[in-house]
């Protein structure tokens, strides 16, 4: 969400990891987002929201998400979230690039919160947009054939090139990491970013999570 602007994706996703871009575009409130659901016959619990902007209030992501049964999403820089699982008798904390489900509150604050919650699953926004960028050079990340000169695909493509990736010098840690940068406007890629991190979720993609050991001094 941008203000009052949508910006909508619709891709289909195969078993193999495979994805295809079905419409990229705008809608103005999520009464269209709704319209757009139902044409392209998506389930509202494959429908995800973006909860960043406005989360809470009447007219909020979660109010929005409660109403039409969609999925709230919250991109975090952070790289793993600890999921407790039963492993016969125990239970174990296992790494995820993304959260257990939670609860957002469209009332929280007021008098009125603490009643009725809207699923939220927040996600490694690094991870996800790296497993974006993969899927885009071994080419599983299906864009659809037509006229690249059309306004939305130009746009569409001048999204998905919205943010690079760079190196930066951590002062606190004294090392060089790679942090993805926004240099433009990067909408398409924050989307392509949340649809892979349902894909993540539902197994379509593995999710693997990169661990490098440094030896001191190195």
């Amino acid at each position: 969400q941008e203000e009052d602007v949508f910006w909508v994706s619709v891709r289909a996703w195969a078993k193999t990891g495979e994805s295809r871009r079905l419409h990229f575009g705008k809608a103005f409130g999520f009464t269209e987002c709704e319209e757009i659901r139902n044409r392209f016959k998506v389930q509202p619990f494959h429908t995800l929201c973006d909860s960043g902007y406005k989360p809470k209030g009447d007219n909020g992501v979660y109010a929005a998400c409660i109403k039409y049964g969609w999925i709230a999403l919250a991109g975090d820089d952070r790289a793993t979230f600890f999921h407790s699982l039963k492993n016969g008798e125990k239970i174990e904390r296992v790494p995820r690039s993304y959260s257990p489900q939670t609860w957002g509150d469209p009332e929280s604050g007021t008098l009125r919160g603490g009643k009725i919650f809207a699923k939220l699953i927040r996600f490694s926004s690094p991870t996800m947009k790296d497993r974006v960028k993969r899927q885009i050079e071994i080419g599983l990340w299906i864009e659809p054939a037509g006229n690249e000169q059309e306004p939305m695909e130009v746009e569409y493509r001048r999204q998905m090139a919205g943010e690079i990736k760079k190196r930066k010098y951590d002062k606190q840690t004294g090392r060089w990491e790679w942090i993805w940068f926004e240099v433009g406007p990067n909408h398409a890629f924050d989307l392509a970013a949340m649809q892979m991190a349902f894909a993540t979720i539902y197994g379509l993609v593995p999710d693997e999570l990169g661990i490098v050991l440094v030896k001191k001094g190195e």
